[in-house]
């Protein structure tokens, strides 16, 4: 007891000591990791959620879970009511202003272990905070404490697990596993890692350094996180799944609110903590920390009930009015955000669906949006809200002649280019671009300058200029940028295409001849959505748990 109200003093007062840390002046800003190319630009945040990227997670002795907020640059403790607070650790650590932390363990004393890519550090029960020398490797995967108290971390560049003590530095306890990412501890001393990119669950001695495949085919192609309960039960938080497997390698079923946890699609993998009592903390990537609390805590095998401990902001649509205020499809909050040019945000439209809906506003700044029954509906600026059109779609905007375009999903989810003149008055544009079907994967469109729409291709990453009369040609092709979802967006003042490929997270300008530039870099948190303002000189993109505000000077 006496540890823990020790540690718990520390954490409320945050009476933090530097020891060992190249560090500046204390800084008074959590800066995004967005890197503008060009000296014209700026970037700052219009809006951003106290957590953005949850990462590493791990409860503390005080009963209170910790959150390394990777593109928050910062450590957020969430109380059993949740409550959230910032450590600080931030202010006066460099290396987490330019990569933030992303692994967390805590050791028997009440000693926290905190690693970023390249270091590792520890925050003890007296309030002092030092990098721990000695260390190899980069980039670092995450961290483990075992149970006998020894830290042992990831080296994901060359493939290798450590350990690391005070005495030693560190040393290599087995190497050969690619991309090692992820561990935990069993209550038994085995050690379970994951693999970058690599679908298998591994087992390991650490005595010996032999390790072998413990669950094939559990992680998919995504960062896969481990969590192990009381019962020595090993808990697999993948892309959009959660497992739960017994030390001999069985996978147990478990209910959630009655309902079988594989009717859960759980988005994109993040962190996962244990409680003392059985509950299971999961994080997504989108910024969204969700609970399961079970029914008779300290049970063996509990059911669970669900509940959201950090909701968090994904927008998967954009568009802003002439007065810059922002409108986003928030998923998470089942709501249209409205956010003000000073940062505020207020809720719209309160949805009440999870789907990826899509928004925009009109030359008379009344906003319509797209419901999970397949409507488009018109809000006025007395406030009135009506249905506009059936249709169901997840991209629309207005064209410089006043009409609203969208991409209609039809049957089999193929696409169509269609216009709505007014209410019910939905016209077909176009079927294929240039001969080109638009299939079934997603399409993005945005205005073009001097009328038409300019329109993105995901599944051939192709982008097209359309005219209002449905005559169409190719722009390029752009599948050398890289892979994954493509975000997209038109500047209607000069003509520029952005496009943000979630392989590479760069920003690319390109030019109406199809030529393109790099303009900013380290878009992180997987940006779904950009609009740009009428007058072009402010570019909106939303990742996980924010929205970045682009200044063209």
């Amino acid at each position: 007891m006496k540890r823990t109200l020790c540690f718990l003093a520390v954490i409320l007062l945050l009476a933090v000591s530097v020891a060992g840390i190249a560090q500046a002046d204390e800084n008074t800003e959590r800066i995004g990791h967005v890197s503008m190319l060009r000296q014209n630009t700026a970037i700052e945040y219009l809006y951003r959620t106290f957590i953005q990227i949850p990462v590493g997670m791990a409860y503390g002795p005080d009963g209170n879970m910790y959150v390394a907020d990777w593109a928050g640059h910062h450590i957020v403790k969430i109380d059993p009511d949740n409550n959230v607070t910032d450590l600080g650790l931030w202010k006066t650590t460099d290396a987490f202003r330019w990569d933030g932390p992303r692994g967390l363990a805590f050791d028997s004393e009440g000693s926290l272990y905190i690693s970023n890519h390249g270091h590792l550090y520890r925050l003890d029960t007296e309030g002092t905070f030092k990098e721990l020398r000695g260390v190899q490797g980069s980039p670092i995967g995450s961290i483990a404490v075992s149970p006998s108290d020894e830290l042992y971390y990831t080296d994901r560049g060359q493939g290798r697990v450590l350990k690391w003590t005070s005495d030693n530095g560190a040393q290599v306890i087995a190497s050969g596993i690619p991309n090692a990412e992820n561990l935990v501890f069993g209550p038994d001393g085995t050690l379970y890692l994951t693999q970058m990119n690599h679908p298998d669950l591994l087992k390991m001695d650490v005595g010996t350094g032999q390790w072998e495949v413990f669950v094939k085919n559990v992680c998919g192609n995504d960062p896969c996180y481990l969590a192990v309960d009381h019962e020595g039960d090993i808990w697999i938080r993948a892309l959009s799944t959660l497992y739960q497997y017994s030390p001999d390698g069985k996978k147990k079923s478990f209910t959630i609110n009655k309902k079988s946890s594989d009717q859960f699609i759980w988005h994109t993998s993040a962190g996962i903590a244990v409680d003392s009592e059985g509950g299971v903390c999961i994080a997504s990537y989108n910024s969204r920390i969700s609970r399961l609390i079970p029914t008779k805590p300290g049970a063996k095998d509990p059911k669970f009930t669900l509940a959201v401990a950090f909701t968090g902001m994904e927008a998967s649509d954009l568009a802003v009015d002439s007065n810059g205020n922002v409108y986003a499809t928030d998923l998470n909050g089942r709501q249209v955000l409205k956010i003000d040019p000073d940062g505020k945000a207020e809720t719209f439209i309160d949805s009440g669906s999870a789907a990826r809906h899509a928004v925009t506003v009109d030359a008379d700044d009344c906003v319509y949006y797209t419901t999970d029954k397949g409507e488009i509906r018109r809000v006025d600026q007395a406030g009135k809200n009506a249905r506009y059109a059936s249709l169901k779609t997840e991209s629309m905007v207005f064209g410089a002649d006043g009409i609203l375009y969208a991409v209609k999903i039809g049957s089999k989810g193929v696409k169509s280019i269609v216009g709505i003149s007014k209410k019910d008055k939905v016209f077909t544009l176009a079927s294929k671009i240039a001969g080109d079907s638009l299939g079934s994967g997603d399409v993005r469109i945005s205005p073009a300058t001097d009328g038409g729409l300019y329109v993105f291709s995901q599944s051939s990453r192709n982008l097209y200029l359309l005219d209002f009369d449905g005559e169409g040609q190719l722009i390029g092709n752009y599948s050398n940028l890289g892979g994954g979802v493509f975000c997209m967006a038109a500047n209607p003042a000069n003509g520029e295409v952005y496009l943000i490929p979630h392989g590479s997270y760069i920003m690319y300008a390109v030019a109406p001849d199809g030529s393109y530039r790099e303009m900013a870099q380290r878009f992180f948190g997987d940006p779904w959505s950009m609009v740009v303002s009428g007058d072009g000189a402010s570019i909106y993109v939303a990742e996980s748990g924010a929205i970045y505000k682009i200044t063209q000077k």
